[in-house]
């Protein structure tokens, strides 16, 4: 198993709550028992010999995974479907390229319930659309939306880096101070940016902030974001819950 894939096993099992930080910690001392021996061992085992994990589920998710990186069956128009990155609550990303321009692009497309939703299709499409208005370099910007396969889709700005949740998980405590107000700044102008415009993210966390390898902040995921002139989304939100908890 390369580096890459057990990273990306690690960030799957924990993510999901398959596998505590305390557990992981325990496979990492396995994984290190096995190296001085001279006998290696993947990820996966020691968290089966950890107790962590049956053999079952350790198979299951490295299905998972492998199902991850396969190309998808969904066309959307001038869209070259390259992997999958990921997959949220509501929503996969995939990497693609942009035919026209050639260009690599991310792609997300709604799979959960609320896709199935048709008035939830068409508002996520109207409001990427709007969003796709907003022009800032601390946003991930927003491309273009519409519907292909009876899925509605979100094409976005591809960066090439990680996420601030991946980099306080990578270093298992906060940031310094500068470097944690650099990126709060960049946010903050972002978000300043954004209401301008009217639109309010309503869901800044983490996860949703990428950071590119020249150490750029980005604000993503501008799919749960709200123009407040949409007086008819207010009154059908009211008691609804959105972001995450």
């Amino acid at each position: 198993m390369s580096a890459s894939q057990e990273a990306r096993f690690e960030r799957f099992v924990v993510d999901r709550g398959l596998v505590t930080e305390a557990e992981m910690k325990e496979a990492r001392r396995l994984l290190n028992e096995a190296e001085e021996r001279g006998n290696p061992i993947a990820l996966p085992d020691a968290l089966v010999q950890a107790g962590a994990l049956t053999r079952n589920q350790a198979r299951r998710v490295m299905g998972s995974l492998k199902e991850e990186t396969s190309s998808p069956t969904i066309q959307i128009p001038g869209i070259q479907m390259m992997e999958r990155l990921g997959r949220g609550s509501q929503a996969i990303v995939y990497k693609g390229r942009q035919l026209s321009v050639d260009r690599i692009v991310a792609v997300k497309v709604l799979v959960s319930q609320t896709g199935r939703d048709p008035e939830a299709r068409r508002r996520f499409i109207q409001e990427a659309r709007a969003a796709a208005k907003l022009s800032h370099n601390n946003i991930v910007q927003a491309i273009d939306a519409g519907e292909a396969d009876g899925y509605s889709y979100f094409i976005q700005e591809f960066i090439d880096g990680t996420t601030a949740y991946d980099l306080l998980k990578e270093r298992g405590g906060p940031l310094e101070e500068e470097r944690a107000l650099e990126i709060v700044i960049q946010i903050a102008e972002a978000l300043a940016h954004a209401h301008s415009r009217g639109f309010i993210h309503r869901d800044v966390k983490p996860k949703n902030i990428m950071l590119t390898k020249e150490g750029v902040a980005k604000l993503a995921d501008m799919g749960l974001a709200r123009h407040t002139g949409d007086a008819d989304a207010a009154m059908e939100e009211v008691g609804k819950a959105f972001g995450t908890p």
